[in-house]
């Protein structure tokens, strides 16, 4: 029998973009399933997935949940933008730029992550001062590793930080989409000197030395090197400093992580699965057809909203799910990247950074502490992260 699904339906954003450190209790109030929503900004009414199961369905699914092909108030755009892309075309658009994200190609590049986590952090050190591991850390080095991977001078990368803090800003999507232009236009003229230089081994250059780059057009590869900064830059800093914030909250993680710096990869994992990344639950999706999704009956033409994170505390999935248990055997199954064709392009080399970060600050600084300035956490945006974090390092 088909449920009926709730007459009265939540207000949504539930926090009305004002998120802190931890979901919105109305999340686990609703448990797992498939729940309407009104979407207040937009004056509609969505569907949010937050059953794990039926969530890698949605993810894995794209003839039936499809990406947004238009602007909707309250939700990130996609449009002209990878995540925006479905099918053929976007396994075409896509494919050039795997080859920068393998693990074989992120594991050639472990000691210089390793080294420049190492350097900024005994730079930091040397200061004798507290540090704000957001701007004076996890900023710089997420933008420095995703600017060698496309092969952005060092020298132009700040433009990326403008670009982005504007691109993530839910407050105001008109701006967002004038930085997602700017940021576009920057990346063609790179693409252009890249075309005159001749093969290197850098992102960018993959799509005009490749025969699978050569079947991408200029403005569609712009778009590329724009969702790698936009996906991975500020949400990659923003899980250091979240990650931190709680081992440094929670001083028990932190020593047994400190005892046993094996644990890295997996309690990044964990902290995945348990730290909510984004302040958003997209990218939404539209139904291409009426569907029965977990026994609930979605119109053709409706927005699914797909709660990752909600979906990541799924009893069903992990047990004891609001427990963080940094050897959890399973943390990797979590769905923080996504699952399905759009599976998050940089998955393993976010993994990596976070991991670097975890082990060389738990190694180097295993004194380190939070000096009790009060945290305040990012709102109106569509990443979750404190604004500043004042750690010792000692």
């Amino acid at each position: 029998m088909l449920q009926d699904v709730e007459t009265c339906s939540p207000s949504y954003p539930f926090d009305q973009g004002k998120s802190g450190e931890d979901l919105h209790p109305l999340y686990g109030a609703l448990g797992p399933g498939v729940h309407r929503v009104r979407m207040v900004q937009a004056g509609l009414d969505a569907f949010m997935v937050t059953d794990y199961a039926l969530l890698r369905q949605v993810f894995e699914d794209e003839a039936t949940f499809r990406p947004l092909e238009e602007n909707i108030p309250g939700i990130p755009p996609v449009q002209g933008t990878l995540l925006g892309m479905w099918g053929s075309d976007h396994r075409r658009v896509r494919r050039p730029a795997v080859a920068s994200f393998t693990a074989h190609a992120v594991r050639e590049r472990l000691p210089g992550i390793g080294a420049q986590v190492a350097g900024r952090l005994e730079a930091l050190a040397a200061r004798g001062r507290p540090v704000d591991l957001v701007s004076e850390f996890a900023f710089p080095l997420t933008l420095a590793v995703l600017g060698e991977t496309l092969g952005v001078p060092e020298d132009d990368r700040h433009l990326f930080a403008d670009w982005g803090d504007r691109y993530v800003d839910l407050t105001d999507l008109g701006e967002a989409e004038r930085a997602a232009r700017e940021m576009c236009a920057y990346i063609a003229e790179a693409l252009e000197r890249r075309r005159a230089a001749g093969p290197a081994s850098d992102l960018l250059s993959r799509y005009v030395h490749t025969e699978h780059g050569l079947r991408v057009s200029g403005e569609e590869a712009a778009m590329v090197g724009m969702a790698v900064i936009v996906a991975g830059w500020e949400s990659t800093a923003g899980l250091i400093t979240s990650m931190v914030h709680y081992l440094l909250t929670h001083l028990d993680q932190w020593e047994r992580l400190v005892a046993d710096p094996a644990l890295a990869d997996n309690a990044v994992h964990e902290l995945l699965r348990t730290r909510a990344a984004g302040s958003d639950d997209g990218p939404a999706r539209r139904t291409t057809r009426d569907v029965v999704l977990g026994g609930v009956e979605i119109p053709a033409g409706t927005i699914v909203l797909v709660a990752k994170d909600a979906a990541n505390r799924d009893a069903a999935r992990f047990p004891d799910p609001d427990a963080v248990d940094l050897a959890r055997p399973d943390a990797d199954e979590n769905l923080s990247f996504g699952a399905g064709p759009h599976v998050c392009l940089g998955r393993n080399l976010g993994v990596a950074v976070l991991r670097c970060v975890l082990s060389e600050l738990a190694a180097r600084h295993p004194g380190a502490r939070l000096t009790g300035e009060p945290v305040t956490w990012q709102e109106g945006s569509g990443v979750r992260r404190p604004e500043r974090l004042m750690v010792t390092l000692v």
